[in-house]
């Protein structure tokens, strides 16, 4: 089992409709609408392309949408019930996300979706909660009662966000210490036996420097390398940002022609240049040209990414457009994760709920009389272990 954090956005979604659904546990992030757009519309927009990509329950963290526009929109409606409602609409259960630091509004709204869809919650840890590990299980089985669930009805995520080779080892003992006390015997109280426990972090830099268009530049894979030569003192399933920095960008920005593509330690980087530059698209196609004559590239069959980054080296071939070069590079990340996973063992598929019926096709209405999705048995996310040998 994996869980990759993806930004709500075109080519994460593509590629995660690409993917093993059986094998994946994905936490989705909810972009922040730009400063005139309509926060409620977007919910509605992000919440059927979600849906077009993933058919089954699904955690959605709202933190950095709610950071932008406030917990609650204009009608009144908390963001996560906004979600919530659109989501289902398209027959895909909510899993809510919380935090230890969340308002009591928030932990209310996600308490109210947990108890409607049956599907538990997921408490989020972040990198600041690792300075109080003394602190944290008490926080954390407070969160529990704010979400009217027991723990084995929580999913622990602890996101160590951005790691480099210089911070893998503190992170490591912090996670350690923070992981002891959250599985830690209360007084007067059993052990919480949280659902399943995910270890995040994010290896990737925010802006790689110093590298000139066209050339290859390795960066280690920093948040992998934690977590497969770490022994934790719980079981784990990995998690990591994909081939993005956990940072959270500003909305817009300028699309370049990189390549970053995932290997055993580390990730190719090669930089391409602005599209909006002449020669910006065709940068791509030399760089597609730099990666499948090196050694590291898995062939067109390995997944749809490296499908389409050997149909771009075919003459005639269109050059395509950068969301469809992030799915590219987010479906080889995906599949070359499960397939390192599976050397450790730690590929154990993911006990979904029946997954909701197709959503019918753009354009398309959905037929008069149509029969409900039904909301399917709770399905507690599979618990994985990392077996070492």
């Amino acid at each position: 089992m994996y869980m990759p954090v993806l930004k709500v956005k075109g080519g994460e979604l593509s590629a995660l409709k690409a993917s093993q659904v059986e094998l994946l546990s994905p936490l989705l992030e909810l972009v922040p609408p730009k400063p005139a757009d309509d926060p409620a519309k977007v919910i509605q927009t992000r919440a059927k392309e979600i849906a077009r990509a993933w058919r089954h329950e699904i955690r959605v963290d709202v933190l950095q949408f709610v950071a932008a526009v406030g917990e609650v929109l204009p009608s009144g409606v908390h963001v996560l019930d906004a979600l919530d409602t659109a989501l289902m609409s398209h027959g895909v259960p909510l899993i809510p996300v919380t935090g230890l630091g969340r308002t009591a509004t928030f932990q209310t709204a996600a308490a109210g979706v947990a108890a409607r869809r049956g599907r538990g919650a997921a408490l989020r840890l972040q990198a600041s909660d690792l300075q109080r590990p003394g602190l944290a299980q008490g926080y954390a089985l407070q969160a529990a009662t704010d979400l009217g669930l027991p723990a084995t009805g929580i999913d622990l995520i602890l996101d160590l966000q951005g790691v480099a080779p210089a911070t893998m080892a503190s992170l490591a003992t912090a996670a350690d210490h923070t992981l002891t006390a959250l599985y830690a015997t209360p007084t007067g109280a059993a052990a919480p036996a949280w659902r399943a426990c995910y270890v995040v972090a994010g290896g990737y830099p925010v802006n790689p420097s110093g590298v000139a268009p066209g050339s290859v530049t390795p960066l280690p894979r920093a948040d992998w390398q934690l977590w497969s030569t770490h022994t934790f003192p719980v079981a784990t399933v990995y998690g990591d940002y994909g081939v993005d920095s956990p940072a959270f960008p500003g909305t817009g920005g300028r699309a370049f022609s990189n390549i970053k593509y995932t290997t055993d330690q580390d990730w190719l980087f090669i930089r391409g240049i602005n599209v909006t530059m002449p020669g910006g698209r065709s940068q791509f196609l030399a760089n597609c040209k730099i990666l499948t004559a090196r050694p590291e590239f898995k062939g067109a069959a390995f997944s749809k990414g490296d499908t389409f980054i050997a149909n771009t080296c075919t003459a005639g071939a269109t050059q395509g457009n950068p969301q469809q070069w992030r799915a590219a590079m987010y479906s080889h990340h995906i599949a070359f994760v499960l397939d390192q996973l599976r050397g450790h063992g730690a590929a154990a598929p993911v006990r979904h709920g029946p997954p909701a019926p197709p959503l019918p096709a753009p354009g398309v209405k959905k037929a008069k009389g149509a029969s409900k999705t039904p909301k399917g048995p709770k399905a507690p996310a599979a618990r994985a272990s990392k077996s070492k040998s």
